[in-house]
């Protein structure tokens, strides 16, 4: 029988950041990243504008799920069908965030979860994708293309676009209060429409930890896939007031006028995505960063200066030197000239981003756009 995961002091979540290629090329940017805005009763991130995501379900990891994909693929054996399954980079635990690590029990004989973390996490974030938006990413069984390109290529991930299978009004809206009402219905919804989540086209992006100090705390991968085409949405109005397709070549613009409300993570991932002008550009970044990186796990170090607040990640001389959420007497330029290796995001309002660091960014990915000259360290910085 299934249960419910145990609660833990940071709950387990996963997030999916989706970017869809536009018609026309508009100053620089073929694509739009997907921005679902929170609704203002919201217990966490009131009115921020966030990725899909939400917490992982106990049904995201049943071993059921093996005999899904056994049977859309055709594979003879549960070996197989893992070997077509596996993920590059992440089983590697020098690679692996220790969220994949983690030993887990789903099952009253404290048995191991019957699916890898990773593609756990993987199906938690297209489920919730297809709850808040309607947008089902996934593999028919029609599709049988893929499938071979996927045998020929084991033990890599093929740089494609993701597959959206697209259902009629009607039936879209069903699945999806069925799916919103009870998560475990994900896997059965996707056996009545012969498909598998497609797993393979969403690439390990980052994981974030929530600040101790904060009231809610989440352990959250961070995914990113590619589209096509923008597709239709079906919005959960229950979750979210409002939703956007935000042109990459407009993210620092946007948060700048403050037409978009993020929070340090978000801000910092949609300002590493606007380095990158074209699609075909960020998904092969995506793919080959997952492969030869993986990802750490970040938890910022927030501290209160008297002009906003800064977040201090791995790699700073600060970090860990301070509690989170600790206040201090001075400027936020002030407290990072005291740092001889700086990585930090600094926060003056929610439309107001800057990022400096003076060390080489970390795990392959590349400096957000609003990447600063640091300031010359005092003499007796850390």
């Amino acid at each position: 029988m299934i249960k419910s995961l145990p609660s833990r002091r940071w709950r387990e979540a996963s997030s999916l950041v989706i970017a869809a290629r536009n018609a026309e090329n508009v100053n620089g940017s073929d694509y739009s990243i997907l921005l679902l805005q929170r609704g203002n009763t919201a217990t966490f991130a009131k009115s921020h504008h966030v990725f899909p995501g939400g917490v992982l379900d106990a049904s995201d990891s049943r071993s059921d799920w093996l005999d899904s994909f056994s049977r859309i693929l055709k594979t003879d054996s549960v070996t197989s069908t893992m070997d077509v399954l596996k993920t590059t980079g992440c089983s590697n635990e020098v690679r692996a965030p220790p969220t994949f690590m983690r030993s887990r029990a789903y099952d009253e004989d404290v048995q191991p979860f019957g699916l890898p973390a990773e593609l756990a996490f993987k199906i938690c974030s297209l489920r919730e994708t297809f709850e808040e938006s309607g947008i089902l990413l996934a593999r028919p069984a029609t599709d049988t293309d893929f499938k071979h390109r996927l045998l020929d290529s084991r033990g890599g991930q093929p740089a494609e676009m993701a597959s959206v299978v697209k259902l009629s009004e009607s039936d879209r809206a069903h699945w999806a209060s069925v799916v919103r009402a009870d998560a475990s219905k994900f896997l059965p919804m996707c056996q009545a429409l012969d498909c598998v989540p497609d797993v393979w086209s969403t690439h390990l992006w980052s994981v974030w930890l929530t600040p101790s100090n904060a009231p809610k705390r989440f352990d959250t991968p961070f995914f990113l896939t590619v589209l096509p085409e923008v597709p239709d949405l079906l919005v959960n109005d229950a979750e979210h007031q409002s939703v956007r397709w935000l042109r990459a070549s407009d993210i620092p613009a946007s948060i700048a006028a403050g037409e978009v409300k993020v929070g340090p993570p978000q801000a910092m991932e949609l300002l590493r995505i606007a380095r990158h002008g074209e699609c075909s550009e960020l998904l092969q970044h995506a793919v080959q960063r997952a492969q030869e990186h993986g990802s750490e796990r970040w938890c910022p170090l927030r501290v209160r200066c008297m002009d906003g607040l800064i977040s201090v990640f791995p790699g700073d001389s600060l970090y860990g030197n301070f509690s989170s959420g600790e206040s201090v007497d001075c400027t936020m330029l002030e407290l990072i000239s005291r740092s001889q290796r700086v990585h930090a995001l600094l926060c003056y309002s929610s439309t107001d981003y800057r990022f400096y660091c003076n060390i080489p960014e970390r795990r392959g990915h590349l400096f957000p756009v609003t990447h600063d000259v640091c300031p010359t360290p005092v003499a007796d910085a850390v």
